[in-house]
């Protein structure tokens, strides 16, 4: 019998087991003579679970098992049982166990082979010939093997990790796919569809991108990300191989990757905004793609407030307004306990040619002066003085666009007349109504997206404590500020 090829069942277990025991229970401990020692029964079929391996003594000193559960060869060293190193696992093999996979050249490139060996002591060690040597296969490559080619972006299960894979036609292999491949109804997004743009069946649209990891080592992965506004609005797709670049829309804007155009600060108008019903003036600045009111609009209807009442207060802050007052409820039927959608710009209590802005009008200008996954755009919009300290941190903040972000608090209206917030927090009305949003299962149900409450629409929120910009619904007889957007 050659040492180290061999290998026992659970029957020769079982029989030293009971010579141990009936050592343990002093079986003629008053010999002298030593027991012989006994010669494991070999069994090349066998293979072993870690936690079943026999005791590891004298009498098993050099055999080597090979474990199932970690495709691993163990010899028995020192009393334990050790790792048998790559370099040394040939002391189990037999004479006649030769490679037998033959040559690997570009005849035979990517075919997946199991040794005799491998198959004969139940290793489970595929090889597949990859540029000119074999190596070890793995199961992605073995649950792909024999797949070939198919349509660009085709989607495919494996068998055996049951991973999601896609074919890139370009590369003529099949790559990972990830959930927006398949979530959203879009085919694999591949090296061919490039910054091509699609829709997906919840009516957003995607982006193919190469987005590439942040890091030394940068390594290629086709993807799906949503589109952003500015993209949307501009045409221009800012990828990572974009970054830096710079295009003039209305201003200047730098890319920075994962669709997010930065603009520079922004630019006052020289000629102001002059609102014809009252000859009220207002400054109004370049901002990305947009044109808005670099003031709160201070217009005065039936249902407007000034702070605390205060003339005075509304010369700095402007007007506070319910969204009844803001979307102009007497023309256009939009208030408290109504529902209403109006197409298109919705002027409401805007001047002639601007508008009073939609929840997809304000992300596109938080995502313009926001810095690059950050979503700091209320530093950025605030003003550099008059937002009170919080925690014992700055509330201010650094006006880098010219929007002017005033801290002109909140009217709570319902007949209680209450002011608060004054120097902590501002609001600005949009003509969405207060949709919650349902987040939908893996798959798509649009029955499962949006109901409207009647009480309720979407405002926007930037507090002294933060430097972010949040949308959320709130009742429509609250009073916030009014910024309008030009058409």
């Amino acid at each position: 019998m050659k040492r180290g090829a061999i290998m026992f069942n659970k029957k020769s277990y079982l029989i030293l087991a009971a010579m141990f025991l009936l050592t343990a229970c002093g079986g003629d401990s008053g010999s002298n003579e030593s027991e012989p020692e006994y010669e494991p029964e070999y069994d090349p079929l066998s293979v072993w679970m870690y936690e079943d391996l026999p005791e590891c003594n004298k009498s098993l000193e050099g055999t080597t098992m090979y474990v199932e559960t970690e495709h691993e060869h163990h010899i028995c060293s020192d009393n334990q049982w050790t790792l048998v190193e790559e370099s040394n696992k040939d002391i189990s093999l037999d004479e006649d166990d030769e490679d037998d996979l033959g040559e690997c050249t570009d005849e035979n490139e990517g075919e997946i082979k199991e040794s005799a060996y491998s198959i004969r002591m139940k290793l489970g060690d595929f090889q597949i010939c990859e540029d000119g040597r074999w190596r070890s296969a793995s199961s992605e490559d073995r649950e792909k093997n024999g797949w070939g080619s198919a349509k660009d972006g085709a989607i495919r299960q494996g068998e055996i990790t049951k991973s999601l894979y896609k074919y890139d036609e370009a590369a003529r292999q099949w790559i990972f796919a990830n959930m927006y491949d398949t979530l959203y109804g879009l085919d694999g997004c591949t090296q061919s569809k490039y910054k091509m743009v699609a829709e997906g069946k919840d009516g957003h649209t995607y982006v193919c991108e190469n987005e590439r990891d942040h890091s030394e080592y940068l390594t290629d992965r086709w993807e799906w990300r949503g589109q952003s506004y500015t993209e949307a609005a501009t045409g221009a797709i800012c990828s990572y191989e974009d970054i830096g670049e710079t295009k003039t829309f209305l201003t200047s804007m730098e890319c920075v990757g994962f669709g997010r155009w930065i603009a520079f600060s922004g630019i006052t108008n020289e000629e102001p905004l002059v609102d014809m019903r009252d000859g009220h003036e207002y400054a109004t600045v370049n901002i990305g793609t947009q044109t808005w009111m670099a003031e709160n609009l201070n217009y005065e209807s039936p249902n407007s407030r000034c702070y605390n009442d205060s003339i005075e207060l509304c010369s700095k802050y402007g007007r506070l307004y319910t969204w009844g007052d803001a979307m102009d409820s007497i023309r256009t039927g939009c208030g408290y306990g109504d529902s209403c959608s109006v197409a298109g710009n919705n002027q409401g209590i805007c001047p002639e040619g601007w508008h009073l802005p939609n929840e997809t009008e304000w992300y596109t200008l938080d995502a313009s002066v926001s810095d690059n996954f950050k979503y700091n755009g209320g530093k950025a919009l605030k003003t550099r003085m008059d937002w009170d300290e919080h925690g014992g941190k700055d509330g201010n903040g650094d006006d880098s666009y010219g929007f002017g972000a005033l801290p002109s608090g909140v009217w709570d209206g319902m007949g209680r007349g209450l002011y608060r917030d004054l120097g902590a927090q501002t609001c600005y009305w949009l003509s969405n109504e207060g949709d919650f949003l349902f987040i939908p299962t893996i798959t798509y149900d649009p029955e499962m997206l949006a109901h409207t409450r009647l009480d309720t629409a979407k405002h926007v929120i930037i507090h002294n404590s933060g430097d972010y910009t949040v949308v959320s619904p709130t009742k429509k007889y609250d009073g916030c500020s009014i910024r309008c957007l030009k058409d």
